[in-house]
């Protein structure tokens, strides 16, 4: 223990790192106070600026001093795991539904979030099926949906619906793809 207070950098490892700088804010330091053997700091998350559902992760390589204060140097790294969860639930969800042509392994999908580009749920390996059903967490916000054939004979039939009622649907003769632009209002 130590008489003085002790700062720790804390340095964003980028290459073990999952996580996106927009996502999250960190001052880079932690300081234990005079006294103690525990510091602290916070990282806030900006949760509009990440997808909901994959973990991403934070490892910090910790530059701990080298004046005796740390008898346990073996935990330098640190790994945190974060992940945006859907804030709704049940008919508040957005089901993506397909009825497929003779080839679905030949299709993919994706809806991006047209206020910050990101894509915020994707499909594709299909293989086998003849239809397929998804709910996907879609808060406020317009977004585009597109819908891709590898082959180039675009023959699913796909469609979008809110609380039962259609937002959109399409197909079956959209060739090697087609982007619908669409609104969520909960």
């Amino acid at each position: 223990m130590s008489n003085t207070a002790r700062t720790i950098t804390a340095v964003l490892n980028t290459a073990e790192s999952t996580g996106l700088p927009a996502e999250y804010n960190f001052s880079g330091t932690i300081t234990i106070p005079a006294g103690e053997t525990v510091g602290s700091e916070t990282i806030s998350f900006n949760f509009s600026e990440m997808p909901i559902g994959p973990t991403r992760t934070l490892v910090f390589d910790l530059a701990l001093p080298d004046d005796g204060s740390f008898l346990n140097t073996a935990r330098a790294t640190h790994t945190i795991g974060y992940t945006a969860v859907c804030p709704l639930s049940g008919p508040q969800l957005t089901t993506v539904s397909f009825t497929f042509d003779p080839w679905p392994e030949e299709l993919s999908w994706s809806i991006t979030n047209d206020a910050n580009g990101l894509v915020v749920a994707t499909g594709t390996g299909y293989d086998g099926l003849t239809s397929f059903s998804t709910d996907v967490c879609l808060i406020s916000g317009d977004y585009t949906f597109t819908i891709e054939d590898a082959y180039g004979d675009g023959g699913a039939l796909y469609e979008l619906t809110q609380n039962g009622n259609v937002v959109i649907s399409g197909g079956p003769a959209y060739g090697t793809g087609e982007s619908q632009s669409f609104t969520i209002s909960i």
